[in-house]
């Protein structure tokens, strides 16, 4: 006689609860941090306990840099960031100044990363996600598989951006302006994730990272339908590192980001403001 009540096999009980405990090892060490610890220490702990946790989501081609800048092919620079995701394997050495700063060319870039306390200043966040906004990728670029029925050239990116916080409640500014907010619930002593994407298409979310018209979904009367439900399942589940992990590792796959480039129009750069040492 077939199950009606099929049980989750144990495995998956098992890697669930790991999840659990990793998620309330996270909040231990971010509660202690913000009643213990004052000033620039405060920040730089909060800063690696998210770090540490996207070391252990994120597949291994990426690299987690602290305290970075993104670059374009323009000349403009991003202000600091926090945390950046990136694909490590195609940044040219030559993006560096002295031992610590490190810039990053914003087509290698996976995501940006802005870690805040409670005090979430609501202009400060506009004008950081303004400054990010202002950076463009060059389409010719462009070398990695797209989707586009045009081709890889006029293929642009973005980072997602992502905001980390410790807060009593979800910041609705945030949702808005952030693709991906993870807090600490400090009355709950929740984690808890949201995004931006939920109940929305494949299609639209793809087009918002690589331009309109890079993706259109197949004509069957039933895509639409189908692709909704991929942001609505992961919001379904009650861990909010296993939604945060499943976000980023979907969208890392749906928005082909990093992306191939060619190194033509950095040269360029360089060589328009070649100066004498």
């Amino acid at each position: 006689m077939e199950e009606t009540n099929k049980q989750p096999p144990k495995i998956i009980k098992r890697i669930v609860k790991n999840y659990e405990l990793l998620e309330q090892s996270i909040i231990n060490e971010l509660s202690m941090e913000n009643h213990s610890q004052h000033g620039t220490s405060t920040g730089s702990h909060r800063e690696e306990v998210w770090a540490n946790l996207l070391r252990k989501i994120l597949p291994r081609k990426f690299a987690i840099l602290k305290n970075g800048f993104v670059i374009d092919s323009s000349g403009n620079a991003s202000p600091e960031i926090d945390i950046v995701i990136y694909d490590e394997q195609y940044v040219p050495y030559i993006f560096q100044y002295g031992e610590t700063t490190k810039l990053v060319p914003i087509e290698a870039v996976f995501a940006v990363v802005q870690c805040k306390s409670t005090n979430v200043d609501k202009s400060i966040l506009e004008k950081w996600v303004d400054a990010i906004d202002t950076l463009e990728s060059n389409g010719d670029n462009a070398y990695a598989y797209t989707y586009s029925y045009s081709g890889n050239k006029g293929r642009k990116t973005r980072p997602i951006k992502i905001l980390c916080s410790l807060r009593k409640k979800e910041n609705k500014n945030a949702k808005s302006k952030f693709d991906i907010e993870l807090f600490l619930d400090k009355d709950k002593e929740q984690l808890k994730v949201t995004s931006k994407w939920e109940g929305e298409t494949y299609e639209k979310v793809v087009n918002s990272f690589n331009g309109e018209g890079s993706i259109r979904s197949h004509d069957d009367g039933n895509s639409e339908v189908y692709e909704k439900k991929i942001f609505e399942e992961i919001a379904k589940n009650k861990n909010a590192i296993i939604t945060f992990s499943f976000l980023l590792n979907q969208m890392m796959m749906m928005i082909n980001n990093p992306m191939f480039f060619s190194h033509e129009q950095y040269i360029k750069l360089f060589n328009d403001h070649e100066v004498s040492l």
